[in-house]
């Protein structure tokens, strides 16, 4: 497809000179500038993997393959590395704003369902069953929220632990426990 004709009828050209921008709309790619030191990073976790976030439309998009151009910018120690889209990534245009998001190996997350999180102002806490089956409350610190109706514990729980799915049910239980 043409996306810009930078000569009209009757102008004189000359050798090398550029006539028409042209593109392909099934082979699209994303170029981005990134640190040396991140780059080192990212591949100490495995080969580089990556996202397109297309903010206009709310779409992402995950890239077929990633390639780190072999050479750095002296002046600025980024490397360019090339995200190629699949095949006929639809609404997809030269020149549109994206986000590249690299992704890491994951390290193992705990995370508990969102509703066994019981929220009273700034407390985000869980009962948490003991051997004998007494319920405690505990405070936990929450990470991201998931698509899947969980949620993850940064800190305040063990794996392996039992967790109350019903609070409000566990804290009533455990008040009558107490007595």
């Amino acid at each position: 497809r043409v996306a810009e004709r930078r000569i009209e009828v009757g102008e004189m050209v000359q050798p090398g000179m550029a006539l028409m921008t042209v593109y392909d709309p099934a082979q699209m790619r994303a170029l981005v500038d990134l640190p040396q030191q991140r780059l080192a990073a990212l591949e100490r976790a495995g080969p580089l993997r990556a996202r397109v976030e297309l903010p206009d439309s709310g779409r992402w998009i995950d890239a077929a393959a990633v390639t780190v151009l072999p050479a750095a910018d002296q002046r600025t120690h980024t490397l360019r590395v090339r995200v190629e889209l699949p095949v006929h990534s639809d609404g997809v245009l030269p020149g549109m704003f994206a986000r590249v998001h690299f992704l890491a190996a994951e390290a193992a997350r705990l995370r508990v369902p969102e509703q066994a999180v019981l929220r009273r102002g700034e407390l985000s806490a869980v009962y948490v069953a003991a051997a004998d089956g007494v319920f405690t409350l505990r405070q936990v610190r929450l990470g991201q929220r998931r698509g899947d109706g969980s949620v993850e514990v940064l800190a305040g729980l063990h794996d392996g632990e039992r967790v109350a799915l019903d609070p409000v049910a566990a804290g009533i239980l455990a008040a009558t426990q107490r007595r």
